[in-house]
């Protein structure tokens, strides 16, 4: 199934007053009259209206980051992935594959999905207890299924691990007001095989639940670790229906998909839009959309 793509090419910040590109595209939701993403490596979330391919930043984080490629990924959060919790509320979560990745921000939006504040916060305590559970930490997205706070688990580092990591919702938000109990957690892994693009080993990067079945991109990436990126072969969007294999629904070659969202339902066809990370500051994160039959 080929799919249509436009360009996502510049961000006009608001509180700089300047417009920069988007490079980093990791996070994506559907909201009213648009999606809302985050980027790997900044301190903004972003705006994206319906039909255009510029979006506007509202701060996440105080300070800026260095501009030298080197430098700004040994500081940046690392925001992997945008998870709506429902009842207008975002929340912008990171990797947890450093232990300076781990502070995160819980978004209020208003009715028609714009940004009303973010509140920072804190997930280390969270990803200590996720890491006694999960080999080689690298959380790229997630997702709310029913009662459970389901993150995926992108297994590109030496252990190769890809997987859900299952969490009780109630408990999850309890640990967003401070209180986070393994008990309560109660937390679940699940090993996913996802298979490989040729010789490379595909693994999650983000997303979503549409009536009983988890939806996922997923991108094959070279590499030895969770760090350094590699060269990217290219990108599938597949579907985790209960008690089946991962079915791969759509093939993107060249494309390293980070964010992943559904944008509407028709005739059995779902659209969906997507976000890229180009791994280049000069170049443009690219807004993709693609149509997948709906999975059973």
């Amino acid at each position: 199934m080929k799919p249509s793509w436009e360009t996502l090419k510049l961000v006009r910040w608001r509180a700089q007053g300047k417009t920069r590109v988007l490079s980093a595209g990791s996070g994506l939701a559907r909201v009213p009259g648009g999606f809302w993403a985050v980027a790997d490596d900044l301190n903004h979330l972003v705006r994206i209206s319906d039909g255009k391919g510029h979006g506007r930043g509202y701060r996440l984080f105080p300070g800026e980051l260095p501009s030298a490629a080197v430098s700004r990924k040994r500081v940046k959060k690392d925001l992997e992935s945008l998870i709506d919790l429902g009842k207008g509320r975002l929340v912008a979560f990171p990797s947890g594959s450093k232990d300076r990745r781990a502070r995160g921000s819980l978004i209020t939006l208003s009715s028609d999905g714009r940004f009303k504040k973010a509140v920072e916060a804190d997930f280390r305590p969270l990803m200590n207890l996720l890491e006694k559970e999960v080999p080689g930490l690298n959380i790229e997205g997630g997702y709310v299924a029913r009662r459970k706070l389901v993150l995926l688990q992108r297994g590109n580092g030496k252990q190769g691990f890809n997987g859900l990591v299952k969490v009780r919702l109630k408990a999850f938000h309890k640990g967003l007001g401070g209180r986070w109990r393994a008990s309560a957690l109660h937390i679940r892994v699940k090993r996913v095989p996802l298979g490989s693009w040729g010789r490379i080993a595909l693994s999650f990067t983000d997303g979503f639940f549409h009536e009983g079945v988890g939806y996922f991109s997923a991108a094959a990436e070279g590499g030895k670790d969770t760090y350094r990126d590699g060269k990217v072969s290219g990108s599938v969007i597949g579907a985790l229906a209960k008690g089946k294999k991962p079915a791969i629904l759509a093939r993107l070659k060249g494309e390293k998909i980070e964010g992943l969202a559904l944008k509407s339902v028709k005739d059995g066809l779902l659209e969906l839009c997507a976000v890229t990370d180009a791994d280049d500051p000069r170049r443009a994160s690219r807004l993709l959309r693609v149509w997948v039959k709906k999975a059973k």
